[in-house]
């Protein structure tokens, strides 16, 4: 139990033990009496060793942070506010480069600004950093279309499917209807 939490339930115990004494006596109880009490009432699951809390561990602490910074980019994406969900995701990179779900976060925001080479960019490190990341690789295909790349773009939206099929059969059929664009438009090019 931390610190501040046991100096407030010591005092709240005490009050308790002397409502007691008097509750069952009808006098005041006097330091003696409150003492009696506790002794009698056996253990506590209260404690008063004045211990804190073991401190998190550095790796602990720095994903509670991530995560709750990667929260704030979320609810400025969800407002739209792309600019400032970009500078979070930039805070949380530039503390652990590593976090795949930023990178791909970066890159939806990238992409929501025009920002395609950038985007590239980072969904290929989220890639990079977890090669199973089938969302991904439907970000990547959606970004190798919007520049060109639609073999690219085919091939990245596979990779998706195989990681992951009921991307194929999702609800809205995104992966599915985009895959198909894809092929007729490459068709119609040759």
């Amino acid at each position: 139990m931390s610190r501040r939490l046991s100096s407030f339930f010591v005092p709240l115990y005490l009050v308790l033990a002397s409502l007691i004494v008097f509750c069952s006596t009808g006098q005041r109880a006097n330091g003696k009496d409150v003492l009696d009490s506790i002794n009698t009432m056996g253990p506590s699951t209260l404690s008063t060793d004045d211990k804190p809390d073991p401190p998190a561990s550095p790796l602990a602490q720095h994903l509670q942070a991530a995560s709750a910074a990667c929260k704030t980019a979320e609810a400025y994406a969800a407002y739209g506010n792309w600019q400032a969900t970009i500078k979070v995701l930039e805070q949380v990179l530039a503390q652990d480069e590593r976090n795949e779900v930023a990178h791909y976060e970066m890159a939806v925001a990238c992409c929501k600004t025009g920002d395609y080479k950038r985007a590239s960019d980072e969904v290929s490190r989220a890639i990079q950093l977890n090669p199973r990341y089938a969302n991904a690789y439907v970000q990547l295909g959606a970004i190798k279309a919007k520049l060109g790349d639609l073999s690219g773009s085919e091939r990245a939206y596979l990779k998706a499917i195989e990681l992951d099929p009921s991307l194929h059969q999702s609800p809205d059929g995104t992966v599915s209807r985009s895959l198909n664009a894809i092929r007729r438009v490459g068709t119609q090019a040759r």
